[in-house]
């Protein structure tokens, strides 16, 4: 599978069938930045998915004060 940096992460969500908390592992904030612009550059900007540009800069847009830039390199090197 895909390399994760640092590794998966974990949120707790409420089901809305029981009401009771699940986890749900995902990739951190800073895999998805880099698989997304990797995708666009390995692509070029007229080929690639207008999701994957829409999606780059919705995250950015709404959790730009969370990404670790120094994760995101590593996650852009792997």
């Amino acid at each position: 599978g895909d390399k994760i940096t640092p590794r998966e992460i974990t949120y707790s969500m409420t089901s809305i069938f029981t009401n009771e908390s699940i986890k749900i592992w995902t990739y951190n904030l800073e895999t998805v930045l880099a698989e997304k612009l990797g995708t666009i550059i390995s692509r070029g900007l007229a080929s690639t998915r207008p999701r994957d540009r829409y999606d780059l800069f919705t995250l950015y847009k709404l959790r730009k004060e969370e990404i670790n830039l120094e994760v995101l390199k590593n996650a852009l090197e792997n």
